[in-house]
């Protein structure tokens, strides 16, 4: 019986690992292919200047790191994310932040630096 227990939570810890949860999605295509693993998505440094509207496809999603790209706007989809924490956009070509942003309630830290804008909403 002892054995069985230890096989029980040795399988369970390989069901649900720390490594797992951790996972940093780095690629739209992968994230989509499991959309309810996606905790965290850093696209860092790509030259991307525009992003799908998908992540309300993420309902777990914690984290977005989208720093040092080119951004010039933010797809709708981003403000329907209900569990977002971090949201890293330092260095892109923001002019705008909508006001939208305010429906992201969990909202701990909010990187905006060196982008373009000229007003925050309220």
């Amino acid at each position: 019986m002892k054995y069985l227990k230890l096989l029980f939570f040795a399988i369970f810890l390989g069901t649900f690992s720390p490594a797992q949860a951790k996972k940093v999605y780095t690629d739209w295509e992968e994230a989509l292919s499991e959309p309810y693993s996606v905790r965290s998505i850093r696209m860092i440094h790509r030259r991307i200047d525009s992003i799908p509207d998908i992540f309300d496809k993420f309902p777990n999603l914690l984290e977005v790191n989208l720093s040092y790209n080119n951004i010039s706007h933010l797809p709708p989809s981003l403000f329907r994310c209900k569990k977002l924490r971090r949201l890293y956009l330092f260095r892109n070509n923001l002019d705008s932040i909508p006001a939208q942003i305010d429906n992201l309630v969990k909202l701990e830290v909010l990187t905006l630096s060196s982008n373009n804008l000229t007003a925050l909403p309220p």
